[in-house]
């Protein structure tokens, strides 16, 4: 009877664990299902299982601790993400949760700006997914995590390569729904209007509304009608029916409540707003994409603020316009130099990675040295040759780090001649060249003709349309003025816009009539920057070297003689001293 009694004790016990492991699974299944979907569903759903972590198998229990690290990561709380991903990673070994979190580590370290440590959990990985040899769907899942990091990364080579092997694998909606959201990122960061088309537009509404993927659902339409108002041959019929059909999507976009997405959504309607000259409708979305703490996309936020800037000055709050437009600069300065350094970051990873692995290398080298001189020292002689080879390949890699460096240095040298701003030579640069035109013995120092070029009323630029404005026009003033220097000429920027101009065996009328060339150009010329058009004059002051002056600095002084003299003369004058 007692025998009978534990069979079925047994045979309950056992079913009812099977009824519990089904149920978990299904449960986490679900939760991860709504990630992309339905963020606060989400939540809920792990909340529930939080109290019965006891009852699950050790494989359901990574899951759990994974899906319950992007809590945090979803509030904002990374650190806290970064802990509990670090427990998964520690006790989860040998399951495709390690690769699951590393991924994830990735994602919030490219958020935090931590590019190395971004690309090292990428690399950590890709390590762990080959090594466990993960299953289809788990590869899946992998690979989609790994093209979101690389897309935030700018490394689109990379994340395009992936996207090709997920496509090949990948053919259910919710899929195809993540491959085409990526690349419609990709694009935007490139702005690529090849996926501003309707029919891209269709095929991702199709496949992220039949696979309930909200999140990317939402972005997707974003982007595409970004796209579309940016575009300079749009009409005004088709932007009332595009924002007529945005508008449409704000609920879905306020229920999702991800401050990422919800800012980019306004800024694309405010610029919505901007094309049909609404300017209240306009100024209120710019207002609200600019609310959120966590602003998206910079390109977004750099639109909205675009807006803010062009309806503040048509209200005539220029002092506020002036500082959001300074504001605006330097999130375009920060932006560019993170690109930077996600590029700086991932060649480091890289080379970290190489090393290391030429590290391993060579100790397994030395190792199988020293157990072949231990069983076979009869082989001595052919060992010795073999030393002697690796001995001049490292001589040979030395050679080559050393020559590496020795190009590093010259280039470096090279830029330190260069201005930073225009790329023509610098002072130091310019007074290089001038001294070496000295101490030639085939240029008569009476043949060498000395010229200051100052610009007439720049500030003005940079006071009225902002120092984007006056940089863009010193760039662009460089670039004409090089192309019309002779083969005996060059220049240099000497001051903040002020520019030195050399003409060697040449004479002075030669030199008077190059550089009232020079004037008329820039006088007659237009420069354009965004809808602004820039009128521009410069003043010339130039001098020639006396017989037997050994040295060019004499030059200066009548030249900045002259070129006063040209100021005070009304401007827009060359002048000879």
């Amino acid at each position: 009877m007692k025998e009978i009694l534990l069979a079925l004790y047994v045979t309950c016990f056992f079913f009812v664990s099977s009824a519990w492991a089904q149920d978990f699974d299904s449960k986490l299944d679900h939760a991860f299902s709504l990630r992309t979907s339905d963020i606060p569903a989400y939540t809920k759903t792990l909340v529930s299982l939080e109290g019965q972590t006891d009852q699950m198998s050790h494989e359901q229990k990574c899951y759990f601790d994974f899906l319950n690290a992007q809590l945090p990561y979803y509030q904002g709380d990374y650190q806290t993400a970064i802990a509990q991903n670090k427990e998964v990673i520690k006790n989860c070994s040998e399951t495709a949760y390690i690769v699951y979190s590393h991924t994830q580590d990735a994602v919030i370290y490219s958020a935090t700006s931590d590019y190395v440590k971004a690309f090292e959990s990428l690399q950590a990985a890709e390590k762990n997914a080959k090594k466990i040899i993960l299953t289809e769907q788990e590869k899946k899942h992998y690979l989609s995590g790994s093209i979101m990091v690389l897309v935030n990364l700018a490394q689109y080579d990379l994340a395009e390569s992936k996207l090709l092997e997920l496509e090949k694998i990948a053919k259910t909606p919710n899929y195809l729904c993540r491959l085409m959201f990526n690349r419609l990122n990709i694009a935007l960061a490139e702005q690529n209007h090849q996926y501003s088309s309707e029919a891209r537009l269709q095929e991702v509404t199709e496949n992220c509304s039949l696979a309930g993927e909200q999140l990317y659902l939402q972005f997707s339409q974003t982007v595409w009608h970004y796209f579309k108002f940016i575009d300079k041959e749009v009409s005004s019929e088709n932007v009332e029916v595009w924002l007529a059909n945005h508008l449409l999507n704000e609920p879905d976009v306020v229920a999702l409540n991800y401050p990422y997405l919800s800012s980019a959504y306004y800024a694309t309607l405010a610029q919505g707003y901007k094309l049909l000259g609404d300017a209240a409708n306009a100024k209120s979305y710019a207002q609200k994409s600019l609310s959120f703490e966590s602003l998206g996309n910079v390109i977004f936020k750099v639109t909205a603020m675009d807006v803010m800037i062009a309806e503040l000055a048509a209200e005539g709050d220029y002092q506020q316009a002036f500082s959001l437009l300074q504001e605006k600069s330097a999130i375009e300065q920060v932006r560019q130099f993170e690109l930077k350094q996600k590029n700086m970051a991932y060649s480091l990873v890289e080379q970290a990675i190489d090393a290391k692995e030429n590290t391993i290398r060579l100790l397994n080298e030395q190792n199988a040295i020293l157990l072949h001189n231990e069983e076979l020292k009869d082989e001595q002689n052919a060992l010795q040759k073999w030393l002697i080879t690796s001995l001049v390949f490292s001589l040979v890699l030395i050679l080559l780090f050393l020559w590496r460096l020795w190009l590093k240095l010259k280039d470096a040298n090279l830029k330190s001649h260069l201005d930073y701003l225009t790329k023509t030579a610098n002072r130091k640069g310019f007074e290089k060249q001038l001294q070496a035109i000295f101490e030639r013995h085939d240029v008569v120092h009476t043949e060498v003709q000395f010229g200051l070029m100052n610009l007439d009323d720049f500030r003005q630029v940079n006071d009225e349309l902002g120092h984007h404005a006056g940089d863009f026009l010193l760039i662009d003033l460089v670039k004409r003025c090089e192309s019309m220097l002779p083969e005996n000429a060059f220049m240099g920027r000497t001051g903040g816009e002020e520019f030195s101009f050399v003409l060697y065996n040449a004479s002075s009328d030669d030199m008077k009539n190059f550089l009232n060339m020079m004037r008329e150009h820039i006088m007659n010329q237009k420069f354009i920057y965004h809808q602004d058009e820039m009128n521009l004059t410069a003043s010339f002051g130039f001098t020639s070297a006396k017989p037997g002056m050994g040295s060019y600095e004499k030059l200066i002084g009548p030249a900045e003689k002259a070129l006063y003299q040209a100021k005070i003369l009304g401007k827009n004058q060359v002048v000879y001293s």
